[in-house]
């Protein structure tokens, strides 16, 4: 989270407008992925969605010249992956990841540097909160067993 929010601060201090687009046609394409789980939703793509989630970030790593940190925070972690997983399923995370992403794009028009470490602590941290005490129950525990 500290990095993320150290990486967004340098982005919004240096973005240029064509950077901005980046952001927008990164939520769009997200959107889009959206839009058509609401219309069918047993062809969604838990893979497509996460990788597209992911691309709006990637563009703040990118912008400030940080790509071989964002490929270290992104590297494959078995537990991790399963959890993020178990959130969308479970925790049915797609309206808070987009309406958080809709904030992080107004924080950044906004130059809001107040607002980056609230809004990521609750985007990142969104699993554990959405998730809650039923990370523990019987029904999940298969997703972390070895």
């Amino acid at each position: 989270m500290a990095v993320e929010c150290m990486v967004l601060r340098d982005f919004i201090n240096i973005c240029t407008p064509t950077d901005v687009a980046r952001v927008h046609y990164a939520q769009q394409c997200l959107q889009k992925i959206v839009d058509d789980m609401e219309r069918n939703p047993e062809k969604f793509d838990i893979n497509e969605f996460l990788k597209t989630d992911l691309d709006m970030h990637r563009v703040w790593f990118q912008v400030t010249d940080k790509i071989p940190l964002w490929e270290n925070l992104i590297r494959p972690q078995a537990d991790y992956s399963r959890f993020i997983r178990l959130d969308i399923i479970g925790g049915r995370n797609v309206p808070d990841v987009m309406e958080e992403h809709r904030e992080m794009i107004d924080v950044i028009e906004n130059r809001n540097f107040s607002a980056i470490e609230p809004l990521l602590k609750r985007h990142l941290y969104g699993g554990v909160r959405r998730m809650g005490g039923n990370l523990f129950s019987e029904e999940y525990r298969k997703f972390f067993s070895a």
